[in-house]
């Protein structure tokens, strides 16, 4: 991977398309486990993984596989681009995505196109 010397990491990529103003950002939940319901407070706990996937021009993907789960990124170099924050402003903390090493960041490669898929 590598990167232009005037790319900041705190600055999100620029729109994929003309017609839009900011970055496009999917988000995928899957639920992995159900661990508490409690109705009458209305709460409830879950295990889940979330896949975050978006574009960035800015970021020149290099040696890639043919196989997208052979093309992961060391935390050294997920430093040095941006993700983005996802925040669950429900949760009791309003907790937020992080990017330690539980992050698991590959890239999916189309032609020319390189997504970078955080799961």
């Amino acid at each position: 991977m590598t990167v232009d010397q005037t790319y900041l990491r705190s600055v999100p990529p620029p729109p994929l398309l003309d017609r839009e103003s900011k970055a496009s950002v999917s988000l995928n939940v899957s639920i992995l486990s159900i661990l508490d319901i409690v109705e009458v407070d209305n709460r409830f706990s879950l295990q889940f993984e979330l896949a975050v996937t978006w574009f960035d021009r800015r970021v020149t993907m290099i040696d890639l596989h043919g196989d997208a789960d052979l093309n992961t990124l060391t935390s050294g170099f997920r430093d040095q681009i941006w993700m983005p924050q996802v925040v669950f402003s429900n949760t009791n903390d309003k907790d937020e995505t992080i990017g330690d090493d539980k992050v698991c960041l590959a890239t999916i490669c189309a032609i020319r196109n390189c997504y970078l898929d955080l799961v």
